[in-house]
């Protein structure tokens, strides 16, 4: 498949809406200024749209079959957000603190909630 003659027939081809994300994530890299804080704020607002995206296509699908508002599942895809946030921050704080008192006993709790090799969810993350 042979590359387009011109620039505007590429843009034809791929689509405005397409290119869009791309061309505003290139012109962000040089404001944010360090490519790791780039890649933790492209990761983060792609994991909010989904998020987001989630929680919208399951209300008009419900609204959409059912003629009913249900704000339920946007409840629980929330909770889960915030439970998942919290057990996060606990273990950082629980490492953290090991780190600095060279504690062993919280060391070894705090690696205890990292999933484990022999965790069939380990494997499809890798």
């Amino acid at each position: 498949m042979a590359l387009p003659a011109k620039p505007a027939d590429w843009f034809d081809r791929v689509g405005g809406v397409n290119a869009l994300p791309v061309l505003l994530m290139i012109i962000a890299l040089p404001l944010v200024g360090s490519t790791s804080t780039w890649v933790t704020l492209t990761v983060a607002g792609l994991a909010m749209g989904m998020m987001i995206f989630l929680m919208a296509s399951g209300l008009s699908l419900v609204f959409g079959l059912m003629d009913v508002l249900n704000f339920g599942h946007s409840a629980f895809i929330s909770f889960g957000a915030f439970i998942g946030a919290s057990v996060l921050a606990a273990a950082a704080a629980l490492s953290e603190s090991a780190t600095a008192r060279g504690d062993s006993a919280a060391l070894v709790a705090a690696a205890s909630m990292l999933p484990s090799s022999d965790d069939p969810g380990v494997d499809a993350l890798r």
